[in-house]
């Protein structure tokens, strides 16, 4: 006579043969609220950024997938295409200022001012004002911003309503060279 029944482990684990199932109804079925959504409330991902425009208007838009952008010089031992260095861009999701490194998901705000310099002859300078989520307040000169010193100036990338928009923050430019060029204010990090 031959045996029927399934062993006792076979029949305590059949129920557990159904949690990959509901996990994937679950992830079907659930509602994508902002409850829910991990990009709608992360700190660092949406911005409303101010800015002058070429004719020193003050703008104001919604940003998303913001990023600050710089250029670094390599030099090379054997010149290639008649030069002798190459121009790397380096984008991050966070801003590097006086060696150290801001992740944009730990900030409040930045704020960016032309402010009079008393020891270079009357002079402006960019001064960078960062507000912390912990409400620490830093404020930097704009030449200790990483790529400050390139030729080409370090910048703030974002989209609004998916079209992209580039704003050059141009650290060591006097005030004739940034005439005629959009000027960002602020940066304000909402959730």
């Amino acid at each position: 006579m031959s045996d029927t029944r399934r062993p006792r482990h076979q029949g305590l684990l059949a129920p557990l043969r159904l949690v990959p199932a509901l996990a994937v109804a679950l992830a079907l079925f659930a509602p994508a609220g902002p409850a829910l959504s991990k990009e709608a409330t992360a700190r660092g991902k949406k911005a409303d950024i101010t800015w002058l425009d070429e004719k020193g208007v003050k703008q104001q838009a919604a940003a998303r997938e913001i990023v600050y952008g710089y250029y670094t010089r390599v030099y090379l031992n054997v010149p290639k295409n008649g030069k002798s260095y190459k121009d790397e861009t380096h984008e991050h999701k966070g801003v590097s200022l006086a060696g150290d490194y801001l992740s944009f998901s730990t900030l409040d705000k930045i704020e960016l001012a032309w402010k009079q310099d008393d020891t270079a002859g009357g002079a402006t300078r960019l001064s960078v004002t960062v507000t912390k989520a912990n409400g620490k307040v830093v404020e930097v000169a704009g030449s200790t911003l990483a790529g400050a010193s390139h030729p080409s100036s370090p910048y703030i990338a974002f989209t609004v309503d998916g079209q992209p928009h580039k704003i050059e923050l141009n650290p060591m430019a006097d005030a004739g060279d940034r005439a005629g060029k959009p000027q960002l204010v602020s940066v304000v990090f909402t959730l």
